[in-house]
C-alpha cells in the first residue's frame, strides 16, 4: 500500500497519460481505416463519416446508429493481431446502421437476431471481395457464409432470423457462428437511450451529419436515434445513386450490395397504416377543435351575452374500423406459426382505440380451395379463445374465389352492414376472380424468397410480408 500521497498522484497522472495516449492512437487507427476504405469503396464516402467516435472503456466496440463507442485498448489489441481489423470493423458496423438492425421490437429473440444481423453483415462484406481484408480466417468465413446462404432468397437478416428460429441451431453451431462473425457488441440496440448526462463525447472529426450540439437541451434522447434513422435512409439513397454511377469501375463487386439496398428500400409501409386503409368513415362523438373558430364564438358571447355566433361542431369525421374480414390461406404452403404471428399483430393493431370502433365485427376465415371455417371475433376474450383452440383446416389446393363468394353471401344476408375491408394472407399461388368485389381487398403475400414476383389482380391492394415484424416491403 502506497502511503506517499505524492507517489499516488504521480501514478494517477501516469495512468491518465497512458489512457490519453491509447485513445489518441486508437482514434488514429480508426480514422486511417476509414480513409483506406474510402479509397477502395468510394460509394461509402458519406456513410463513413456519419458515426462519431466515442471512446468508452469496457464496451469493446458498439454502435447505436449515432456514434461508434470503442474501448481504445481493445481496438489496439485486435489491430495488432490483424492489421485489417479496423477496416473490417467499419464495414461491419456501417452495414448494421445502413440496414437499421438496431431498430427492433421488444419481443424479438435477441441472441438469434444478433447472429442473423452479424451473418448478414459478413455476407455483404464477403460480396465486396476486398483483397485488403483477406486472411485465412476471412477465407474460411467466406466459404461458410456461401454455404449458408444457398437457398435463401432474398438474403436478408430477417430471412436468416426466421431460418434460425425454424431450424434451431445446436449450441455448438450457434457458438461457432458467433465466434466467426461477431465484431461488435449489440447491447445498445436494446438498452434505453442514454440520458443527457451520458451523452457521448464527440471526436475531433466534424463530418457527422448529426452533431451533438444539434439536439436541443431537454429533448428526449430517443429523438437522436430517430433523427439518425432518417439520415441513414438518405444515405442509402445517395449510396444507390453512387453505386450506379461507379458500377462500371467496380464491376460485379458491388452488385450484391446494391441489390440489398434496393430490396431494403422498396416501398415500405407501417402495417398500422396499411390496415387503416380499410377503415370505414364514421362520425365520432367528439368536438372538432380544428374546425372551431374562437373569434366568432367570443364575439357572439360579448355581443349577445350568452349566445355565440358559432357553435363547436359536435361531430368530426374519423376513420374507424367497424366490420372487417381476414382470410387465411390454409393450402399447406403457409405455416401455422406464421399465421398466428400475423393474427396477433393484426389484433394488436385493431384493438387499439384510435383504429377500431367501440363496436366491431371481425370474421376470420380459413380457406384452401373452399371455405373451411368462419370464426367471429367481437372482443378480446373471443380472440384469446380463438388463438387457444386455433386449428387450421384445409391443406388442399388454393382457390381465392370461394372466400369472396362466401363473404358476398354474408353481405347479401345483411350479416355485414358496411363491410369495407378484407385482407387475404397467402403465398399468392392460386386462382383469382376477375370481378372486383364491393369492398376494398388486400392480398398480403408471404415472402418466402420464391414468390416475390406474384401479383395480385389490378383491383386489389397488395403487399409483401417480410420478417417477424410484418413489415410491408412492397404494395400498391
Amino acid at each position: 500500500m502506497d502511503r506517499d500521497p505524492g507517489l499516488r498522484e504521480v501514478r494517477s497522472e501516469e495512468t491518465l497519460c497512458r489512457e490519453t495516449l491509447l485513445r489518441e492512437i486508437a482514434e488514429k487507427v480508426l480514422n486511417m481505416a476509414r480513409t483506406e476504405l474510402l479509397l477502395s469503396l468510394p460509394f461509402l464516402n458519406r456513410a463513413l463519416w456519419q458515426l462519431a467516435l466515442a471512446p468508452e472503456k469496457e464496451i469493446g466496440v458498439a454502435t447505436d446508429g449515432v456514434s461508434l463507442y470503442y474501448d481504445p485498448g481493445y481496438v489496439l489489441v485486435r489491430y495488432r493481431e490483424d492489421p485489417s481489423y479496423a477496416m473490417h470493423l467499419w464495414l461491419h458496423v456501417l452495414i448494421h446502421s445502413l440496414f437499421e438492425h438496431s431498430y427492433v421490437s421488444a419481443e424479438i429473440d435477441r441472441e438469434t437476431w444478433d447472429l442473423a444481423c452479424d451473418l448478414f453483415a459478413e455476407a455483404m462484406i464477403e460480396g465486396l471481395n476486398l483483397d485488403v481484408l483477406y486472411s485465412p480466417v476471412q477465407g474460411y468465413r467466406c466459404q461458410e457464409i456461401r454455404r449458408l446462404r444457398q437457398g435463401i432468397r432474398p438474403f436478408t437478416a430477417e430471412k436468416l432470423y426466421r431460418k434460425f428460429l425454424d431450424e434451431r441451431l445446436s449450441p455448438e453451431e450457434f457458438q461457432e457462428w458467433k465466434q466467426l462473425c461477431a465484431f461488435d457488441d449489440h447491447r445498445l440496440w436494446y438498452e434505453r437511450p442514454r440520458s443527457a448526462q451520458e451523452k457521448t463525447r464527440q471526436s475531433t472529426m466534424t463530418g457527422s451529419l448529426l452533431e451533438e450540439s444539434e439536439e436541443p437541451e431537454g429533448s428526449a434522447p430517443g429523438s437522436r436515434r430517430e433523427d439518425a434513422r432518417a439520415i441513414w435512409k438518405k444515405l442509402r439513397m445517395h449510396m444507390e445513386s453512387d453505386l450506379l454511377s461507379c458500377s462500371k469501375q467496380m464491376g460485379e463487386r458491388t452488385a450484391e450490395f446494391l441489390e440489398a439496398l434496393r430490396a431494403f428500400d422498396r416501398k415500405q409501409m407501417d402495417y398500422r397504416d396499411f390496415l387503416r386503409k380499410f377503415a370505414a368513415r364514421s362520425e365520432v362523438m367528439q368536438v372538432s377543435m380544428e374546425e372551431f373558430d374562437y373569434i366568432f364564438y367570443t364575439y357572439g358571447m360579448e355581443l349577445y351575452k350568452d349566445t355565440p355566433l358559432i357553435e363547436p361542431l359536435e361531430y368530426r369525421e374519423d376513420k374507424k374500423i367497424r366490420e372487417f374480414v381476414v382470410v387465411i390461406d390454409t393450402s399447406g404452403s403457409v405455416r401455422g406459426e406464421l399465421v398466428q404471428e400475423f393474427l396477433k399483430n393484426t389484433w394488436r393493431i385493431l384493438k387499439q382505440r384510435e383504429t377500431f370502433a367501440r363496436k366491431f365485427h371481425l370474421h376470420i376465415l380459413q380457406c384452401d380451395a373452399q371455405v373451411k371455417r368462419d370464426d367471429v371475433i367481437t372482443d378480446q376474450r373471443s380472440f384469446d379463445a380463438y388463438l387457444e383452440q386455433a386449428a387450421f383446416h384445409g391443406f388442399g389446393g388454393t382457390d381465392f374465389r370461394p372466400a369472396f363468394a362466401y363473404v358476398d353471401g354474408l353481405v347479401r344476408r345483411h350479416v355485414f352492414h358496411d363491410l369495407k375491408g378484407l385482407i387475404y394472407f397467402t403465398d399468392g399461388l392460386g386462382i383469382y376472380q376477375e370481378k372486383r368485389p364491393g369492398y376494398l381487398t388486400a392480398f398480403l403475400f408471404v415472402n418466402d424468397g420464391y414468390n416475390t414476383r406474384v401479383q395480385a389482380p389490378p383491383w386489389a391492394v397488395s403487399g409483401m410480408i417480410d420478417g417477424d415484424n410484418l413489415r410491408i416491403i412492397s404494395g400498391g
